[in-house]
Protein backbone atom coordinates (compact mmCIF):
# COMPACT_ATOMS: atom_id res chain seq x y z
CA UNK A 1 0.00 0.00 0.00
CA UNK A 2 2.65 2.42 0.71
CA UNK A 3 4.54 1.42 -2.14
CA UNK A 4 1.78 2.03 -4.45
CA UNK A 5 0.68 5.55 -2.35
CA UNK A 6 4.19 6.95 -2.90
CA UNK A 7 4.48 6.00 -6.41
CA UNK A 8 0.92 7.79 -7.24
CA UNK A 9 2.28 11.28 -5.32
CA UNK A 10 5.50 10.87 -7.35
CA UNK A 11 3.42 10.54 -10.74
CA UNK A 12 0.75 13.56 -9.83
CA UNK A 13 4.31 15.65 -9.10
CA UNK A 14 5.50 14.98 -12.68
CA UNK A 15 2.12 15.45 -13.96
CA UNK A 16 1.93 18.91 -12.02
CA UNK A 17 5.51 19.95 -13.37
CA UNK A 18 4.68 18.89 -16.63
CA UNK A 19 1.59 21.12 -16.72
CA UNK A 20 3.30 24.08 -14.36
CA UNK A 21 0.76 23.89 -12.26
CA UNK A 22 3.94 23.55 -9.40
CA UNK A 23 7.18 23.96 -9.18
CA UNK A 24 8.81 20.96 -7.14
CA UNK A 25 12.38 21.24 -6.11
CA UNK A 26 14.91 18.39 -8.14
CA UNK A 27 16.35 17.32 -4.51
CA UNK A 28 13.06 16.44 -3.26
CA UNK A 29 11.68 14.57 -7.04
CA UNK A 30 15.11 12.31 -6.93
CA UNK A 31 14.58 11.54 -2.75
CA UNK A 32 10.70 10.88 -3.00
CA UNK A 33 11.79 8.39 -6.53
CA UNK A 34 14.31 6.82 -4.69
CA UNK A 35 12.35 6.28 -1.40
CA UNK A 36 9.60 4.86 -3.89
CA UNK A 37 12.06 3.01 -5.87
CA UNK A 38 13.29 1.20 -2.86
CA UNK A 39 9.79 0.37 -1.44
CA UNK A 40 9.25 -1.44 -4.62
CA UNK A 41 11.93 -3.29 -4.58
CA UNK A 42 11.99 -4.59 -0.65
CA UNK A 43 8.41 -5.37 -1.79
CA UNK A 44 9.13 -7.13 -4.75
CA UNK A 45 11.90 -9.25 -3.12
CA UNK A 46 9.86 -10.23 -0.11
CA UNK A 47 7.32 -11.11 -2.56
CA UNK A 48 9.63 -13.23 -4.56
CA UNK A 49 11.19 -15.12 -1.13
CA UNK A 50 8.11 -16.20 0.43
CA UNK A 51 6.77 -17.74 -2.90
CA UNK A 52 3.40 -16.14 -2.63
CA UNK A 53 0.90 -14.91 -5.44
CA UNK A 54 0.62 -11.46 -4.49
CA UNK A 55 -0.90 -7.78 -6.01
CA UNK A 56 2.87 -7.32 -7.15
CA UNK A 57 2.19 -10.03 -9.71
CA UNK A 58 2.00 -8.02 -12.63
CA UNK A 59 4.77 -5.60 -11.47
CA UNK A 60 7.12 -8.94 -10.92
CA UNK A 61 6.03 -10.20 -14.59
CA UNK A 62 7.25 -6.38 -16.04
CA UNK A 63 10.00 -6.31 -14.46
CA UNK A 64 11.33 -10.01 -15.72
CA UNK A 65 10.25 -9.39 -19.74
CA UNK A 66 13.49 -9.95 -21.66
CA UNK A 67 13.75 -6.46 -23.12
CA UNK A 68 13.87 -4.89 -19.34
CA UNK A 69 16.55 -7.71 -17.91
CA UNK A 70 19.20 -6.38 -21.37
CA UNK A 71 18.04 -2.86 -19.91
CA UNK A 72 18.92 -3.71 -16.54
CA UNK A 73 22.67 -4.92 -18.16
CA UNK A 74 23.45 -1.59 -18.89
CA UNK A 75 21.26 0.45 -16.01
CA UNK A 76 25.02 2.00 -14.34
CA UNK A 77 25.94 3.64 -17.83
CA UNK A 78 22.43 4.97 -17.82
CA UNK A 79 22.74 6.45 -14.11
CA UNK A 80 26.07 7.81 -15.40
CA UNK A 81 24.61 9.41 -18.25
CA UNK A 82 21.15 10.24 -18.07
CA UNK A 83 22.18 13.29 -16.33
CA UNK A 84 24.24 14.72 -18.94
CA UNK A 85 22.12 13.78 -22.04
CA UNK A 86 18.95 15.46 -20.87
CA UNK A 87 20.76 18.76 -19.05
CA UNK A 88 22.41 18.55 -22.91
CA UNK A 89 19.09 17.92 -24.68
CA UNK A 90 17.66 20.46 -22.24
CA UNK A 91 20.08 23.41 -23.06
CA UNK A 92 19.56 22.57 -27.40
CA UNK A 93 15.35 23.24 -26.82
CA UNK A 94 15.65 25.87 -24.08
CA UNK A 95 14.87 28.94 -26.51
CA UNK A 96 12.93 26.48 -28.76
CA UNK A 97 10.14 25.30 -27.08
CA UNK A 98 8.07 27.57 -24.06
CA UNK A 99 5.42 25.21 -22.59
CA UNK A 100 6.22 23.61 -19.81
CA UNK A 101 3.99 20.45 -21.17
CA UNK A 102 6.21 20.65 -25.07
CA UNK A 103 9.34 20.64 -23.03
CA UNK A 104 8.26 17.62 -20.80
CA UNK A 105 6.80 15.61 -24.16
CA UNK A 106 10.19 16.34 -26.19
CA UNK A 107 12.28 15.58 -22.94
CA UNK A 108 10.70 12.43 -22.56
CA UNK A 109 10.12 11.18 -25.72
CA UNK A 110 13.58 12.16 -27.51
CA UNK A 111 15.62 12.05 -24.08
CA UNK A 112 14.74 8.67 -23.01
CA UNK A 113 15.88 6.95 -26.49
CA UNK A 114 19.00 9.29 -26.54
CA UNK A 115 19.83 8.22 -22.90
CA UNK A 116 19.15 4.35 -23.92
CA UNK A 117 21.47 4.77 -26.78
CA UNK A 118 24.03 6.51 -25.03
CA UNK A 119 24.55 4.13 -22.09
CA UNK A 120 24.07 1.22 -24.46
CA UNK A 121 27.49 2.40 -26.56
CA UNK A 122 28.50 3.80 -23.29
CA UNK A 123 28.07 0.00 -22.03
CA UNK A 124 29.93 -1.33 -24.65
CA UNK A 125 32.86 0.94 -24.88
CA UNK A 126 33.65 1.32 -21.34
CA UNK A 127 31.87 -0.62 -19.06
CA UNK A 128 31.95 -4.58 -20.18
CA UNK A 129 35.26 -4.87 -20.75
CA UNK A 130 35.51 -5.01 -16.27
CA UNK A 131 32.27 -7.41 -16.08
CA UNK A 132 32.86 -10.55 -15.04
CA UNK A 133 31.17 -13.24 -17.33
Amino acid sequence: FVTALLGGIWISLVIAQAFALIKVNVIFDDLLLGVVATSLIISCTRFLSEGTKTRFQKVLNFLEWRWLVKLGTFSYSLYLIHTIVMALLQLAINDVIRTPLVNFALLSLVGLPLCILGAYIFHILFEKRFMSK
